[in-house]
């Protein structure tokens, strides 16, 4: 009991130097987000609330828009509001408890033309926003085929489109995934931070999706996805070059975190998304309440795994940076994977696993 106090009584001094930090809201990265309007697709979801929170709270902004689908009976009021219920804004909410009258709902659907936007408010993001984050996509490895290209490839081409109609733009972030290249013949290769060749052609591919049958294209998924380990990934290695072809001529990046867990820090050390709680966050969750007690796996592979907030931290950042030196640098698509490749951790080094060396293979 007492290593936990004092762990408690470390993360708070932690938390309040970081308050510090963000009520100076002086840094470079602050400047630049001053009296910004953003637009942000994926909102709902786990970094999605995050990414919102942190702007809220560190960011002085003029607007965040939110794209929202209507579902269960559900309208996007009712969603928004249930949204900034969750426990990630208690401490925003303490500090700045009219900071929600900056968040404005959008109904929208990432797998429809045009983001599924009214003309109205496709002018009013247009007219008025400048930052972009799209982070919206379907993340089910097991999804098929035709939905998870017109959800991540389509729906990032609709998204680059509503960029390169926003007469301010100055910054466009695409979430991708740091698995967009871990295709069988790379194994034990090294993978540049480069966009690379495409498996096929983006607009073909997009075609397919809308023209043929969810059966047709499943037969043929194979041949398609050959080397890649599921759709998710193959389609964010398309929806990529989507970003730099269709998105060259705009402050554009590129943002591939590796696999993402509980908080560090902020804004509070260990929150996470309740539709978040299954992989790695599942495994050590379950370890610590002693529902998972056997995992096999070789004990020197590593494990690449990043807090929810740092990924945030490094989204905003990214943006800060595309959009500082637009003027300055060519406008290539600059590529941010998040990992811990320089602290790395294997599942030996985990602290709720115990090592078993009886088996010959570990």
């Amino acid at each position: 009991m007492d290593n936990l106090k004092n762990l408690k009584q470390s993360m708070q001094a932690q938390q309040e130097k970081l308050k510090e930090f963000v009520t100076h809201g002086d840094s470079a990265i602050q400047k630049f987000y001053e009296n910004s309007s953003v637009f942000i697709t994926g909102g709902t979801g786990f970094i999605g609330k995050l990414l919102i929170e942190k702007l809220s709270r560190a960011c002085s902004l003029n607007k965040i828009y939110v794209l929202i689908r209507s579902k269960k009976n559900k309208s996007i009021k009712q969603r928004i509001l249930e949204l900034m219920d969750d426990p990630v804004f208690d401490v925003i909410k303490s500090e700045q408890p009219n900071f929600g009258s900056k968040i404005i709902p959008i109904e929208g659907d990432i797998t429809e033309y045009r983001l599924g936007l009214s003309k109205a408010d496709w002018n009013t993001i247009s007219d008025e926003v400048d930052t972009i984050f799209h982070m919206a996509a379907n993340i089910r490895f097991d999804v098929e085929l035709k939905e998870a290209l017109l959800c991540n490839v389509r729906g990032t081409r609709e998204a680059v489109q509503l960029g390169k109609d926003c007469k301010k733009l100055r910054a466009f972030v695409y979430v991708s995934t740091a698995y967009t290249y871990a295709t069988e013949d790379r194994v034990g290769c090294l993978v540049s931070e480069d966009i690379q060749t495409p498996p096929m052609e983006s607009e073909l591919l997009v075609n397919m999706a809308e023209t043929m049958s969810s059966e047709t294209l499943d037969k043929i998924a194979p041949v398609l996805v050959n080397g890649w380990p599921n759709t998710y990934t193959y389609t964010k290695a398309v929806a990529e070059e989507v970003v730099r072809s269709l998105g060259n001529d705009l402050p554009i990046c590129v943002v591939r975190p590796g696999i993402v867990i509980a908080t560090y820090m902020e804004p509070i050390a260990g929150w996470i998304d309740e539709s978040n709680v299954y992989g790695p966050t599942g495994l050590l969750l379950g370890s610590g309440l002693g529902l998972v007690k056997v995992l096999c796996a070789n004990r020197k592979n590593k494990v690449n795994i990043v807090p929810g907030d740092l990924v945030t931290n490094a989204i905003i950042a990214a943006g800060w940076e595309t959009g500082s030196q637009r003027e300055t640098k060519p406008l290539k698509p600059e590529v941010y994977t998040v990992s811990n490749i320089r602290n790395q951790i294997t599942w030996d080094s985990l602290k709720c696993t115990r090592k078993y060396t009886n088996c010959q293979r570990c």
